[in-house]
């Protein structure tokens, strides 16, 4: 892998040991500006490297024309069958982010087989483009293992989603209701019928006492 340059080395060791617990010792900021050659070079680098993505036939190009490595696993771990169909949805494009990345290693370990090939005597510990393509090659490999705490950990969201009992919603009043006072039509007739009944019993014996008076 790549080293930091000596200097920025000695700095970092001197700062450590200032023993000054509210300062935080930090790598130098180094920023390379773009130049024609480098432009040359590298045609993409003054592209969006977030929106500048391959055709279809240029990527088979690149990648199917290196052969697979032997002791590499293009393929990333599988999903648990058990999962939802929205964790599924999710784990997909979590998958084929890790295969793209597992493919992309295919050039880099060919261009160091070429190198290795054509240079048998090659000290590969001191070669700064085989240092240069085993720190990609980590690089690569460190993102992928990221997208797979990502996938684990939706999945882990995903069962206990499932596992979480739905509570059935309420229906909140702000207001509280009038008291209302109903009366059922039957039992409306029946006070009014005995009611009559009474009154014309007693218009009735009042008659009679007048008559027996007479």
């Amino acid at each position: 892998m790549f080293l930091l340059p000596i200097k920025n080395k000695r700095a970092i060791k001197n700062n450590q040991g200032l023993g000054n617990p509210y300062t935080t010792t930090r790598i130098p900021v180094t920023v390379l500006f773009v130049y024609p050659k480098l432009i040359e070079a590298l045609l993409s680098i003054e592209e969006d490297f977030f929106k500048f993505p391959l055709t279809k036939e240029k990527r088979k190009i690149t990648i199917y024309y290196c052969p697979k490595t032997s002791s590499r696993n293009y393929n990333p771990p599988p999903l648990n069958d058990s999962a939802t169909s929205t964790v599924k949805k999710t784990d997909s494009t979590l998958y084929e982010i890790q295969l793209a990345m597992a493919q992309a290693t295919r050039p880099i370990d060919y261009y160091v087989h070429f190198k290795i090939y054509d240079n048998h005597k090659l000290n590969n510990a001191e070669d700064p483009v085989t240092m240069f393509a085993s720190t990609m090659r980590t690089l690569l490999a460190d993102i992928a293992a990221t997208v797979t705490q990502a996938r684990i950990d939706n999945l882990h969201k995903g069962a206990l989603l499932a596992k979480k009992p739905m509570v059935k919603r309420q229906r909140f009043q702000p207001f509280c209701k009038r008291q209302q006072y109903t009366i059922s039509t039957d039992t409306y007739s029946s006070n009014t019928t005995t009611a009559l009944s009474t009154s014309a019993a007693t218009i009735e014996a009042n008659s009679n006492n007048i008559t027996s008076d007479c």
